[in-house]
């Protein structure tokens, strides 16, 4: 299986789990207190599970990766997937995985970059 772009930068930044503060960052989330909220009522994309003898939740970083791949149907750019490494914040983060190519260009607009298509 190829690893897409997004797997391998989210690799490299957090390794093969993340913590319940990075899946929330990744995923647009505005506080872990919102991703906690979300998995008690069921409304995550990706599950979360326990690790023993640690503390919190964790979510694996293939899944996580796979997800957002499949929400933004493969659209992404070098400035996207880093963006997806360091958390993008919720509003940066819905125009990224709601809307495909036009969110990538909305979120380049958000912050006035010049070379982004209007």
């Amino acid at each position: 299986m190829d690893d897409s772009s997004t797997l391998r930068v989210l690799l490299e930044a957090h390794g093969m789990i993340l913590s319940a503060g990075a899946t929330a960052r990744v995923l647009g989330f505005p506080s872990t207190d919102a991703l906690r909220l979300a998995r008690s009522r069921g409304r995550l994309p990706i599950a979360m599970f326990k690790l023993s003898g640690r503390r919190g939740w964790f979510a694996s970083t293939r899944d996580v990766a796979r997800w957002l791949d499949q929400t933004t149907n493969g659209t992404k750019t070098s400035k996207t997937t880093s963006e997806l490494a360091r958390g993008a914040s919720a509003d940066e983060a819905m125009a990224l995985t709601s809307e495909g190519q036009r969110g990538v260009e909305r979120l380049g607009r958000m912050r006035g970059d010049s070379t982004s298509e209007h």
